[in-house]
């Protein structure tokens, strides 16, 4: 597969996930958390949170060992956040199952990653544009975390993808932890 080919099919799914994510705090608004909608997400959001943090490892991963676009130093502070939340997932789910609202108690733990991930993504994304000043320190593992390796549609950045996917799995975690408090409140 070309790298073109794979822009497109990576970008069509991120802009998917960002479309859901909007169309949910759409959803939230207007309907409100107890909707049907939400009822779905909560019962299967082991499910969704491991599904979406799979997709951006198997992205990021593709990306510098298949098509040999190195990480940056945020690219990697980004993983260290991300990557983990997988590993989460996936004992919650085989400890738990799909839809047990016993391995809800892991959204405590991934979400404060989720967030912390994004903020970092938003900040590489500020870098990239120019809205904050480069000061140097990203070179220092030889990758500058300003350069622009790929644009997706003309603005779908890896970074861009990274804070998607990352307010995804964040919004994702707060709809779970608010519905589970206030069921033990």
């Amino acid at each position: 597969m070309t790298l073109d080919t794979y822009n497109l099919i990576i970008g069509i799914g991120t802009l998917g996930i960002a479309f859901l994510s909007i169309v949910l705090i759409i959803f939230r608004l207007i309907i409100g958390s107890q909707s049907h909608i939400f009822n779905i997400i909560r019962k299967d959001a082991l499910l969704f949170g491991f599904i979406i943090g799979l997709s951006a490892i198997a992205g990021s991963l593709i990306y510098s060992d298949v098509y040999n676009l190195p990480p940056c130093l945020f690219c990697w502070w980004q993983r260290i956040f991300l990557y983990p939340q997988v590993v989460l997932f996936a004992v919650a789910l085989y400890r738990h199952g799909r839809s047990s609202s016993a391995g809800y108690d892991i959204f405590y733990y991934s979400t404060p990653m989720a967030i912390i991930g994004s903020l970092i993504s938003a900040y590489h994304v500020f870098l990239q544009q120019g809205i904050i000043a480069d000061t140097g320190t990203c070179l220092l593992n030889g990758v500058s975390c300003t350069t622009i390796d790929i644009s997706i549609f003309g603005f779908l950045t890896i970074p861009m993808m990274a804070l998607i996917l990352g307010v995804a799995l964040s919004l994702l975690g707060i709809v779970v932890l608010t519905h589970h408090h206030k069921k033990t409140a």
